[in-house]
């Protein structure tokens, strides 16, 4: 079968920045390995976190007004112990 093309993208990174497309476990290594390198803080020499997201890309996204986007949801849940069950907002 097709082998699935995937997405690497630093957690650090914003705006499409350091973003890769790779096709095998060894892209996906090299890439972790050299994000350190990549994205280190020049001035103080700080590699910071080599984190990064891998997910398949999808070659057709679906579009809002012809632009890709993301959901963010956020949940606040307040509970005590003077609560039966906690509320969620």
């Amino acid at each position: 079968g097709a082998v699935p093309t995937l997405i690497v993208k630093p957690t650090s990174g914003s705006q499409g920045k350091g973003i890769e497309l790779v096709q095998s476990a060894d892209a996906i290594k090299a890439f972790s390995f050299g994000a350190a390198a990549r994205y280190s803080d020049r001035r103080t020499g700080d590699a910071g976190d080599d984190l990064f997201v891998c997910q398949e890309y999808l070659p057709q996204p679906i579009l809002l007004r012809g632009l890709k986007f993301d959901l963010r949801v956020y949940l606040l849940v307040v509970a005590s112990e003077e609560m039966e069950e906690p509320d969620a907002f």
